[in-house]
C-alpha cells in the first residue's frame, strides 16, 4: 500500500519513523506531516535521502541507479517553516534526516530554490551534522 493509504488506515502512534519512500518532495513533505500526527511525544522522524551527492541524483523523474529525488526541498522546505521541529541531517548515506519535537532550530529561506543555490548553502539548509555530532545529541536532555 502507499504511505498515504497506511496513514490513512492507521490507527497507532510511533515512537520511531523511518520514511524512504517515493522520494517527491510533495509526498516526503505529506509523510512527514502524517508522521508526526502518529509521532509519541519524545518520538523521532529519520527520513533518508536528503543530501543528494550532485545535482543529477535529485532529478525527479528518477534517471539513474543512485538516486535520492528532491528529498532536499520537503526538508528544507519545512525547516524554514515549522518551528516547533528540531531538525537535522546527520551526513551519512546520502542524508538522514533526523525530526523531534523539541527546542526549535529556525530557518529562513525564500521559498523554492534551484539545486545550485541549494549546493552552496547545503550545510545550513539542512542543519547538515556528522555522525560524532549526532551521537553527542543522543545524549542531550529533552528540552
Amino acid at each position: 500500500m502507499t504511505s498515504d493509504e497506511f496513514f490513512a488506515a492507521n490507527k497507532s502512534s510511533f515512537d520511531l519513523i523511518f520514511i524512504d519512500g517515493l522520494h517527491h518532495r510533495d509526498q516526503v513533505e505529506r509523510d512527514i506531516l502524517n508522521a508526526l500526527a502518529v509521532l509519541n511525544p519524545g518520538g523521532t522522524i529519520v527520513v533518508h535521502d536528503c543530501n543528494p551527492g550532485d545535482e543529477s541524483m535529485q532529478v525527479v523523474p528518477q534517471s539513474q541507479e543512485e538516486w535520492t529525488g528532491d528529498v532536499w526541498k520537503a526538508w528544507v522546505k519545512l525547516r524554514a517553516t515549522r518551528f516547533d521541529l528540531r531538525m537535522f541531517v546527520v551526513d551519512v548515506d546520502y542524508g538522514c534526516g533526523v525530526i523531534r519535537r523539541r527546542k526549535p532550530d529556525t530557518m529562513r529561506t525564500r521559498g523554492d530554490m534551484p539545486y545550485a543555490v541549494f549546493d552552496k548553502n547545503r550545510r545550513d539548509l539542512l542543519n547538515l551534522i556528522d555522525v560524532s555530532d549526532f551521537l553527542r545529541c543522543l545524549g542531550e536532555p529533552e528540552r
